[in-house]
């Protein structure tokens, strides 16, 4: 799927969750038509370290695929809470290089070998001007 679409996929489905959760759920944040699976795994925007919040990070399975969208501080503990291997995703969006939004990728990109299931295929990573060069 093109970037376009995921974007537009994930903002219909915002636009259909609540998206106030702080703590991680015992089953995803929403499932729209049995289809579409929206996790938000972090809410908490801006560099501060909250206890109780963890960095903007949101996981959408669609399509067989785990995509990744922005990978804030504790998006690797977030996707362990809900279940989620590491080597299962393999796309990650982001929306801007703001530190709240990539902190966590190169905890993402390492673990990918250390997982009990090991990552198959390329981390394959999208994002606006000047992600190539971060």
């Amino acid at each position: 799927m093109r970037p376009r679409i995921i974007a537009a996929i994930l903002f219909l489905a915002f636009a259909t969750v609540a998206c106030s959760q702080s703590q991680p759920a015992a089953s995803p944040s929403a499932v729209l038509a049995g289809t579409i699976r929206v996790t938000l795994l972090g809410t908490g925007s801006g560099p501060p370290v909250r206890l109780n919040r963890y960095q903007m990070s949101t996981l959408v399975e669609a399509g067989g695929q785990m995509l990744l969208f922005d990978c804030g501080r504790g998006t690797l503990l977030r996707l362990a809470q809900a279940g989620v291997s590491i080597a299962d995703v393999n796309k990650l969006f982001i929306t801007h290089l703001h530190s709240d939004h990539i902190v966590d990728i190169p905890d993402l990109y390492l673990s990918g070998w250390a997982s009990r299931d090991q990552r198959k295929q390329s981390m394959e990573i999208w994002g606006p001007a000047g992600t190539r060069a971060m």
